[in-house]
């Protein structure tokens, strides 16, 4: 390949970079066609399905496959126990339903006078990051600079209602 020919494959390949870039901008919302309407799970609920797995017995370990993993799932374990904001399955259960009603994907129910049309994205980062006021929110999650704030402060104070009420 000649000097000129090896400089416009690099070009060719520098703009699919650009446009990838452009396609995927978080704070915008744009996380990429692998995540568009994909589903999330809350911390919570990650929390509630590894311990499902384990069983009754907290003592023991998740049964893994690949000894290579017993680290990963420990960690991954850990870091479930510390930052699950909804600890029984109730509360969980609960949580999720609210969200449902403020969520704007495929299949979904939500009234668009009477949602807030979240994204699967901004659903779980709403549950997980325990925020409770609506200025926070919108720092934190930029694309809910253009929600109802009325609406997102009243899911919020749900929200907060069952992390305080849960058993």
């Amino acid at each position: 390949m000649r000097p000129v020919e090896r400089l416009q494959e690099e070009n060719k390949h520098l703009r699919r970079i650009g446009k990838v870039a452009e396609e995927e901008d978080a704070s915008a919302g744009k996380l990429g066609p692998d995540f568009k309407n994909s589903p999330t799970l809350l911390i919570s609920e990650v929390k509630e399905l590894l311990e499902r797995e384990r069983g009754l017995d907290k003592e023991r370990p998740i049964p893994v496959k690949d000894p290579m993993t017993i680290p990963i799932t420990a960690k991954t374990i850990e870091y479930v126990e510390t930052f699950s904001r909804f600890r029984d399955l109730q509360a969980v259960r609960s949580a999720r339903q609210q969200l449902i009603q403020h969520q704007a994907d495929e299949g979904s129910t939500a009234d668009p006078e009477h949602s807030l049309m979240l994204s699967p994205f901004e659903t779980a980062q709403l549950a997980n990051l325990s925020i409770t006021d609506v200025e926070e929110a919108k720092t934190l999650i930029q694309t809910l600079n253009t929600k109802n704030e009325d609406m997102l402060k009243q899911l919020l104070d749900e929200l907060e209602t069952i992390r305080k009420f849960q058993s």
